[in-house]
């Protein structure tokens, strides 16, 4: 099936039909901006259908006119949708007596029925023979093609049963087709017409494309956060499932009930036979169990039209029409003909509810094709069909009235209407999740028949038998199928959260269902297996794989483990649907509404995602994949977390393992109450007011210093690192937690004696769990960690990071928010021959990824870059990165090695190795290798340290960050005195960032590897340029202020960079770099003197030179030149115009304590308060 035609069919369509229906509205004076007094020539007819549509306008429950109309000529456009996609079905399965006619075939330029008219098949009334024959004198072949397709759905809706609805007159009136080149009918016949003879499922796929750029609105737009109404609910919720899921689920419940009768029947081989022909059916894993047989014997007796089926959430009939096959077969197999199997099956075994009205007709349209193709007269008269589409009471008129009319004096049936009218009150808000008590359908049905053979006698009585009729009836045939109990219920639910359900709904399943009320599809499993099932019977879903594992339904999950038995389960991880939805990881299942007593049996196929999504339908058939576990098990497990596929040693460890709770001290840190007044980056302060070596508070307070390294989460990162905060605890938190009372903040502390202890920490949320190691620092209330003696905190920490610990915490956390609580439940199984190696092991990573993380300046321990460090005696940047790179992937290696070696010991420790691999994929070990492009990029970066005066080549180690300043220390490499570099794009500029870079190079690796060098450094910028220089140059100008800010950026701190970019505007005639701990009051003065006094006048001296060099207006060249005179006169202007900024803001100081942010927008303050911009924004 060609599902990208489809969709670009039904995205097109669903937007030209609201157009054109439009165009047609306004023809006959209703349009968007209101309703005019329409004076052109029309029918009756015409003038009642119009009419009609008005009234449908204003009966919309919107509030605003705009949008009642919108939504009347969408109902409209999608009426017309399915029609015409309908037809062009049944034309291309030859089940319309005229075929072939009302669609383009292959280089014809009208359909047939323009010239035959239907072949007699239609019945035209005199004023369409008059209109016709007005229509060809004029050649006005669409309005005939428009006539023509109205008489054709007019004639199916009398004489065919296969749409369940007449349409309105006002439908009829407002069709505006074509079937020229750019209309629906040319665009639907382009569709390859294979694709309409593989099967009815295609109407499911043109149901969900239509409605995409709603979906993505929903899902990716403006209404991405709002509630979602029960107007906007089938769209949001509605997911076409794939067929093999459909045959899954179906097989597994409908043939199971036929399997359970056949063999308690005695009847083994006939069950043998359909259980070999059903691909997807699992056999029950305990053949031979009492509680199975007791089942099978209650079946013994069934007969295939005793089987009662229903999918409550059924859409456009995709599961319902496999189940349609599948009971053809079953009848079949008992004796009964194809013709006759269809029609039993139709009144007898099918159910289905929906709240889509849209959805609904579609699935009574797919279940009559699928009905007709074994029985052909199915599609002539009327039958009885068991398919609703929920309505509400909301809109019966003079319903105080057509009560006493309909009890008739009789108040058990006005208790039974009134009970009606009260329950489908906004039904649509709830659909087939409504409990319903019970109702005495009898006397109401009886009640029906009577008021059919009624001869009203007056007018109101008239009107009060059609509402009876239009109204009250589909409220009792719901009520009827809602009260039903099936042996069958099979449904793929809306995925709707709490957080998105608007308040009717949210109030109503918070009441009716509390314990599966966070989720729409949890609620629908609850119903499922209560009221809408009978004993014993078997149930499926497809739904998110919420209900497994998070905690918010582990009451639902204990529920639902102890009182049902779990068949099966298929896990597909994510990517099992298109889109949005297919990032949710989904879940099917089957479960028989009866006590647990045999094996559960799990399918795993959430491995096979992205690259190996379309392996997940082969993979459903290797065995490898499947796991059997007594449910029972799983709790052993804290939460009961439904983990089928880990043995049974994994589940033991947590009956016999203590809990790292119970070994440790596991807590979450403080809580400062105003993180922005007394957190910093540590690159934000003077170090010199830091302590980096507190070993408890009592150090802390006799230091003096003011900050102390903070441990607040971070990246995944294992081992160590993550060192970015530094917390104001001068003299113990004097003011952090002394005055927060008079600050009004609301603070959280914890032990003293915790506090500078070495500790293994974790964040809070991550994409995995990493665990590292600290000490000497304070923690946060999100930089949760565990203490305890050294030797059992390294076994503990090599632990957390093992694959058996991050697959429990998967358990445990499954939204990978990692809480204290969470950790804390990690079950211990301490092995004391092991720990040593264990801890060699721990130690050796800790050391590693120390290493690793100090090879970068973002680390306060940082000393100099690589390339300086492992410089060669070549004086060659590419030999200096090959000895970093052999140096750096050796450490990555043998951090991998050691995790390996871990995950070996700990599956050993806790027997386990099944099913679980020690291997550690790269992308899993945190620390770095080499690589060029960043490794380089980072070179340049200290470069720019080196020439601002941050690192001095002399004193490796130790950065200057706001101390007394002193030159004379620099020997090796001098900084620039006036703190300040010029970036330019222009090369004959002297004394830029370029110039520095080159004499750093001939400092540091010496003259004669300078020009290879560049040549190194530009080949790992993707920049433009003639030459090496050129590249770079370009580099500083366009690139490296922005990876600047990217690198000095740290979670929700937001940038907070250390070099400032002056920037002159738009033009960019002044780029400059300036240090902030080098700031003081004349740095701008200084600025504004020399760099950019300078600037100035090399824009003059460059507009006089090319005024100076005369060129023919005709030369080529004249135009370059010109150009170029004219960017540097731009920029001449905006550098003269910043010149005067820079004037205003002279003699601005800066305090470090205060932070980046607030320096960054004080030294752009003038005294009076004016903002005035000179930096980049950071």
């Amino acid at each position: 099936m060609d599902r990208t035609a489809i969709r670009n069919f039904a995205i097109f369509a669903r937007n030209k039909l609201i157009e054109d229906i439009k165009e047609r509205a306004t023809y006959f004076g209703v349009t968007e901006n209101g309703i005019s007094q329409f004076y052109g020539h029309l029918t009756e007819e015409e003038k009642v259908a119009r009419h009609h549509f008005i009234e449908k306008i204003n009966r919309s429950n919107e509030e605003d006119y705009v949008t009642s109309f919108n939504d009347a000529i969408e109902d409209i456009a999608y009426i017309w949708f399915t029609r015409i996609v309908a037809l062009r079905y049944m034309d291309a399965n030859s089940l319309l007596p005229f075929n072939n006619q009302l669609f383009l075939s292959k280089d014809e330029k009208e359909p047939k029925i323009i010239s035959t008219l239907g072949d007699n098949v239609l019945d035209f009334t005199p004023e369409d023979e008059m209109n016709m024959g007005k229509y060809k004198a004029e050649k006005d072949n669409k309005s005939l093609y428009i006539l023509l397709f109205v008489k054709v759905n007019e004639y199916l809706g009398q004489n065919m049963t296969v749409f369940q609805n007449d349409l309105d007159d006002y439908v009829k009136l407002l069709l505006n087709l074509d079937y020229d080149s750019n209309g629906v009918i040319a665009e639907l016949s382009k569709i390859n017409i294979d694709n309409f003879t593989q099967g009815v499922e295609i109407m499911g796929w043109f149901h969900q494309y239509y409605n995409t750029d709603v979906f993505n609105k929903l899902y990716d737009g403006d209404m991405s956060k709002k509630k979602i109404s029960s107007k906007y609910l089938p769209v949001a919720t509605q997911l076409y499932t794939p067929d093999w899921v459909v045959k899954y689920m179906v097989e597994n419940t409908l043939g199971r009930v036929w399997v359970d009768h056949l063999i308690g029947n005695g009847e083994t081989e006939k069950a043998e036979n359909f259980i070999n022909k059903w691909q997807y059916y699992i056999k029950d894993t305990d053949e031979d169990n009492p509680e199975l047989k007791k089942i099978r014997e209650k079946r013994k007796d069934l007969k295939p039209t005793d089987i009662k089926f229903i999918d409550p959430c059924m859409g456009s009939g995709h599961i319902l029409v496999y189940a349609f096959e599948l009971l053809v077969d079953i009848y079949c197999n008992e004796g009964y003909s194809q013709s006759d199997s269809a029609l039993l099956i139709v009144e007898n075994n099918l159910y289905g509810l929906d709240i889509d009205d849209r959805a609904s007709s579609l699935s009574y349209f797919a279940l009559m094709m699928k009905a007709s193709y074994y029985n052909k007269n199915l599609v002539l008269g009327k039958y009885k069909v068991n398919l609703c589409s929920v309505q509400e009471s909301n809109n019966i008129e003079n319903v105080d009235e057509v009560a006493l009319f309909f009890s008739n004096d009789n108040e058990r049936l006005l208790e039974e209407f009134t009970y009606l009218i009260t329950v489908f009150y906004d039904g649509k808000e709830y659909g087939s999740i409504l409990n319903l008590r019970k109702v005495d359908f009898k006397s109401l049905y009886n009640r029906i028949e009577e008021l059919r053979n009624y001869n009203p006698t007056t007018k109101e009585e008239n009107n009060y038998l059609k509402e009876i009729f239009s109204k009250l009836l589909p409220l009792i045939n719901q009520a009827n199928i809602m009260s039903h109990h099936y042996d069958v219920v099979v449904t793929n639910p809306p995925y709707l959260s709490n957080s998105r359900m608007n308040k009717k709904l949210a109030m109503y399943v918070n009441r009716e269902y509390n314990i599966a009320k966070n989720d729409l599809a949890v609620v629908f499993i609850q119903k499922a297996v209560g009221v809408l099932s009978k004993e014993d019977a078997l149930i499926a879903m497809i739904t998110t794989v919420s209900w497994m594992y998070l905690k918010s339904f582990e009451k639902f999950r204990k529920y639902l483990l102890h009182s049902f038995q779990l068949n099966s389960i298929v896990d597909f991880g994510t990517e099992l649907f298109e889109g949005k939805i297919g990032h949710l990881p989904v879940v099917t299942w089957v479960n028989r509404k009866h006590l647990p007593f045999q094996k559960l049996c799990g399918i795993r196929l959430s491995e096979y995602n992205y690259s190996k999504r379309k392996e997940k339908h082969n993979q459903f058939f290797n065995k490898e994949n499947y796991h059997y576990t007594d449910q029972y098990d799983f709790a052993k497990i804290p939460g009961e977390p439904v983990a089928y596929w880990l043995g049974d040693s994994f589940m033991k460890a947590f009956e016999q393992g203590r809990t790292l709770g119970e070994l440790t001290v596991c807590r979450n840190g403080m809580k400062t109450g105003d993180n922005e007044r007394f957190l910093r980056l540590w690159w934000e302060v003077n170090l010199s007011k830091a302590n980096f070596t507190a070993e408890n508070v009592n150090d802390a307070y006799e230091s003096g210093a003011t900050y102390f390294p903070y441990n607040k989460g971070g990246e995944y990162r294992k081992w160590y690192g993550n060192n970015d905060y530094l917390i104001n605890w001068y003299k113990n938190g004097e003011t952090v937690m002394g005055k927060a009372k008079l600050d009004g903040r609301h603070t959280q502390d914890y032990n003293q004696e915790l506090k500078f202890m070495p500790l293994a920490t974790w964040s809070l949320i991550t994409v995995k769990p990493a665990f590292r190691y600290k000490q000497n620092a304070l923690s946060d209330i999100a930089g949760m960690s565990f203490y305890t003696s050294q030797d059992k905190l390294l076994y503990y920490l090599g632990f957390c990071n093992s694959v058996i610990a991050t697959e429990m915490i998967k358990l445990l956390a499954p939204t990978m928010n990692c809480q204290v609580g969470d950790i804390a439940r990690l079950p211990i199984l301490h092995s004391l021959s092991k720990e040593q190696e264990v801890n060699d092991l721990v130690t050796e990573n800790i050391n590693l990824a120390k290493e690793d993380f100090d090879s970068f300046e973002n680390s306060w321990d940082f000393t100099t870059h690589p390339f300086i460090k492992y410089k060669t005696s070549t004086g060659k940047l590419l030999d200096a990165y090959l000895q970093w790179e052999k140096v750096a992937n050796a450490r990555f290696n043998k951090v991998k090695k050691n995790e390996e070696k871990l995950n070996d010991i700990f599956l050993d420790i806790y027997n386990v190795k099944d099913g679980f691999k020690s291997e550690v994929e790269e992308k899993d070990v945190t620390i770095y290798k080499a690589e060029k492009v960043r490794d380089v990029k980072s070179f340049l970066s200290y470069v720019v340290g080196c020439v601002l005066g941050r690192y001095n080549l002399d004193d490796l180690g130790n950065v200057y960050t706001g101390e007394v300043w002193d030159i004379d220390k620099y020997k090796t490499f001098t900084p620039v005195t006036d703190n300040c570099v010029v970036i330019t794009d222009n090369e004959d500029y002297e004394e830029d960032i370029v110039y520095y870079l080159k004499k750093f190079l001939v400092t540091v690796f010496g003259e004669n590897s300078l020009e290879e060098n560049l040549a190194f450094i530009s080949s790992s910028l993707n920049e433009k340029g003639k030459t090496p220089t050129e590249k770079i140059r370009n580099y500083f100008f366009n690139t490296f202020y922005k990876e600047h800010l990217s690198n000095y950026t740290v979670g929700v701190s937001g940038k907070r960079p250390i070099y400032w970019m002056l920037s002159s505007g738009k033009k960019k005639g002044f780029k400059a770099l300036v240090y902030m701990h080098r700031w003081y009051y004349g740095t701008l003065s200084g600025v504004r003197s020399h760099q950019l006094y300078d600037m100035i006048n090399y824009y003059k001296k460059a507009i006089e030179n090319l005024d100076c060099n005369f060129v023919d207006e005709d030369d080529l060249s004249y135009k370059v030149m010109m150009k170029y005179r004219d960017t540097l006169l731009s920029r001449y202007d905006e550098v003269q115009n910043f010149e005067k900024k820079l004037s205003k803001l002279e003699g601005v100081d800066i305090d470090t304590d205060d932070g980046i942010k607030f320096n960054h927008n004080k030294v752009q303050t003038t005294v009076d308060g004016e903002v005035i911009n000179i930096l980049e924004k950071i």
